[in-house]
């Protein structure tokens, strides 16, 4: 989320008028923390964000929704990796 996007992502999404976003752990807010064009960005939890990342996508229900499945093409939810107490 800080630092340059790769060329074919900065193209996609300027060609594409895309809405990006950014699911981050901290709320440090500095200059250039965020690139310009991710317009939408969300607070959460460290395994929140890591579940995001896993589903690759932020339009998801992690509660109900599969975020990937394994090798034998299984789902796997959220409550299978998230650390318990």
């Amino acid at each position: 989320n800080s630092g340059p996007l790769p060329d074919p992502i900065e193209t996609a999404i300027k060609k594409g008028d895309l809405t990006v976003g950014a699911v981050l752990s901290g709320n440090r807010n500095f200059e250039g923390r965020i690139h310009p064009l991710v317009k939408t960005n969300w607070l959460a939890s460290p395994p929140l964000v890591v579940a995001y990342a896993l589903a690759g996508n932020m339009n998801i229900n992690l509660a109900s929704e599969p975020i990937g499945h394994d090798r034998k093409g299984d789902p796997v939810y959220l409550k299978d990796i998230w650390p318990s107490a």
